[in-house]
């Protein structure tokens, strides 16, 4: 029955397209990396050609930076820890500063160099499932 077969091809692509979409930390691996330092007082910026005259001000970036902790690398990149970035334009230049956000965790892990918390999107802290089952403690909610 030609009805019943296109109803099992259909199954058969979506059961591809599911195996095709599924969450590789690979994918975002290769595009995102640890950012280890952070840049305290301004910094030049190196510019590729010219900035536009008249163009100045000052952009600031917020987003996950670090990636991994203790040698453990996070599950999901937006467990990563927050980072924010200042880029400052004047008079045809260009300087940055970069920091981390001070969270009360982020503090506590970069005193012991290990994960401490769980991350929102699926990184564990260490001691396996049995420490996270009932830890409703999160890095950053």
């Amino acid at each position: 029955d030609s009805s019943s077969r296109l109803r099992k091809e259909c199954l058969q692509r979506i059961r591809r397209l599911r195996c095709h979409a599924r969450w590789q930390t690979c994918d975002w691996q290769a595009a995102l990396k640890d950012q280890p330092n952070e840049v305290l007082e301004p910094l030049p910026a190196q510019v590729v050609g010219t900035i536009p005259k008249g163009l100045e001000g000052v952009l600031y970036k917020v987003g996950p930076a670090r990636f991994s902790r203790g040698g453990r690398a996070y599950s999901h990149w937006l467990d990563g820890d927050g980072a924010v970035v200042r880029l400052d334009l004047k008079e045809g230049m260009a300087s940055y500063m970069y920091r981390f956000v001070q969270t009360e965790s982020f503090i506590a892990e970069e005193a012991a160099g290990r994960t401490l918390c769980r991350g929102a999107f699926g990184t564990a802290r260490e001691g396996g499932p049995g420490a996270n089952a009932f830890d409703m403690k999160l890095k950053n909610p």
